[in-house]
């Protein structure tokens, strides 16, 4: 995520970048997690492993979701506030484990 205090001064924002390697996901679930794992830090393993069945079961939330009348769009307020919730419990169950 890119702040800036000024309009029309991202590219000067952006040279600042120039010197920092970026994390490559390779376009996968995996490696996108690994990524925000290693810039964030906590990328043991075990985090890992527990962070990917949390964003399994979000998955299988959000395709029966999908599946119910109207709720084609995950982004209409109150289906995405229910994901929301189900991904803030589905992380404090795994925590507990």
């Amino acid at each position: 995520m890119v702040l800036e205090e000024k309009a029309h001064r991202l590219q000067l924002t952006l040279s600042d970048l120039n010197g920092l390697d970026p994390q490559v996901h390779g376009g996968t679930k995996r490696g996108m997690i690994r990524c925000v794992l290693n810039v964030f830090g906590g990328g043991a393993v075990g985090q890992l492993r527990r962070i990917e069945g949390v964003t399994e079961e979000l998955e299988r939330f959000v395709r029966a979701t999908k599946r119910a009348p109207g709720a084609d769009d995950m982004f209409q307020a109150e289906i995405f506030r229910q994901t929301l919730i189900a991904a803030a419990d589905l992380v404090e169950v795994h925590r507990a484990q």
